[in-house]
């Protein structure tokens, strides 16, 4: 992994997906009077999670434990309440929010709309999650021109550049300012490909399979996060923003 938002993705989200060990949340918890409000209940049906926006300010978010990933799911239940990555169970995400016109968070309800829909389904994501903010670079074919060659592609429609074999990152453009729409790897033998956007001082991914990714369209995939963290956000002032 290079010094990039891949890096960022892959170690705040990957990482905390295969190992059962998580670092604690850096301070503020965004979220702590809300739970200081209430009753830490370790099955509660909902869970909070404080995401990391800078080194003096966070976002709170209020979830149904059923659609979280299922490592974060068993770390609430034991007892580790100050999680940094809210990733979501693709699959249990979908089901709830196809099943519910509008949800239920905190005290209010919101309207589940179409865009929140869109990355989940045709095709099925690998994973979705919205990660802490860290400042990197944009992977731009100028940044990247360095490390990687391009190559005959393998997605039509995209321009391919390559590192090494062990990763590639696509492009719409040619400019030498255009960023990267995704890019794809190798993992545990799949080939799989990941699309990172930005939220409000946070970051979203969301994993696809390679073999899927002509039926995707990355920048729908970005909207469609935003979509998602905005029906979980609470809307309270919290942390210092």
């Amino acid at each position: 992994m290079t010094g990039s938002w891949q890096w960022a993705w892959a170690t705040f989200f990957v990482g905390m997906l295969v190992t059962p060990v998580h670092a604690k949340a850096e301070p503020p918890d965004a979220c702590a009077s809300l739970r200081e409000a209430g009753t830490l209940d370790h099955d509660a049906e909902e869970v909070f999670f404080s995401v990391k926006q800078s080194d003096d300010a966070a976002a709170c978010f209020l979830v149904p434990s059923k659609v979280v990933e299922g490592v974060l799911r068993l770390a609430y239940r034991g007892g580790d309440a100050s999680l940094p990555t809210l990733a979501f169970d693709p699959d249990d995400l979908l089901d709830y929010l196809s099943a519910n016109p509008s949800i239920s968070v905190g005290s209010g309800k919101r309207a589940v709309g179409m865009n929140a829909l869109e990355c989940l389904a045709n095709p099925k994501p690998l994973s979705i999650a919205i990660l802490p903010n860290r400042t990197l670079p944009p992977e731009t074919i100028e940044a990247v021109k360095g490390r990687t060659t391009e190559v005959v592609t393998d997605l039509p429609g995209y321009h391919r550049y390559s590192e090494r074999g062990v990763e590639d990152l696509y492009f719409t453009d040619i400019d030498r300012n255009a960023r990267a729409s995704f890019w794809c790897h190798i993992a545990a033998g799949d080939q799989i490909c990941s699309i990172v956007g930005e939220y409000d001082r946070m970051r979203t991914g969301i994993m696809y399979q390679k073999a899927k990714m002509t039926g995707v369209k990355p920048e729908k995939a970005r909207q469609c996060l935003q979509a998602i963290a905005e029906l979980f956000r609470m809307t309270t002032p919290v942390g210092v923003q």
